[in-house]
């Protein structure tokens, strides 16, 4: 498996997986928002996730907001689209979606 920039994600991408597809996740208003603007719901939402693969992964980023926590940032392609994503399990039972948006770094 693949690494951008030899790191490794704090979560684990089967268990974001699992928790998301059986509906233990948290969409922040911002997440929601971003996905909004490239017309896609929450479904979209869903399906991008459950399809990430390890290839996917690019950094894991200390909060700003809330130092001492820490979210694995993914930028996978969706329906044609670059996406920033990023994402953090809360104790093992709830996958929060941080942020999701197009991602223009490409």
């Amino acid at each position: 498996m693949r690494r951008r920039h030899g790191h490794t994600p704090r979560y684990p991408l089967d268990r974001i997986q699992q928790l998301t597809a059986t509906g233990r996740i948290r969409i922040t208003n911002s997440a929601e928002q971003g996905a909004e603007m490239l017309y896609l719901l929450e479904g979209d939402i869903i399906e991008c996730i459950c399809q990430l693969g390890d290839d996917d992964y690019e950094q894991t980023l200390e909060s700003t907001q809330f130092p001492g926590t820490f979210q694995d940032v993914y930028k996978p392609r969706y329906m044609g689209r670059a996406i920033y994503l990023k994402l953090r399990l809360i104790g093992d039972h709830h996958v929060l979606l941080i942020s999701f948006k197009q991602d223009t770094s490409r």
